[in-house]
């Protein structure tokens, strides 16, 4: 996966992770249930899409702390409410 040029959402994606203390997986090891191809696609929509996009770009004016502390709300709020 290092060989391959990144786009801008990935490399937001992965400042962001790395900001908040979790590096990007680039080994097809991190997801031992899928065939390597597939496991490095998956890792890099997540960096890409669900960081990238999602937390770096929609979200400018909340700062990381903040956008941590309302995503463990929603997650502990969605928990609670499928029981």
């Amino acid at each position: 996966m290092a060989d391959v040029k990144q786009s801008a959402s990935y490399e937001r994606g992965a400042r962001i992770l790395k900001a908040i203390g979790i590096r990007p997986r680039d080994r097809p090891q991190s997801f031992p249930g899928l065939p390597p191809e597939q496991a490095d696609d998956v890792q890099r929509k997540l960096t890409e899409f669900c960081v990238g996009d999602t937390w770096a770009a929609r979200a400018r004016n909340i700062d990381l702390k903040t956008r941590r502390l309302l995503t463990i709300a929603a997650l502990v709020c969605r928990a609670k409410s499928a029981r």
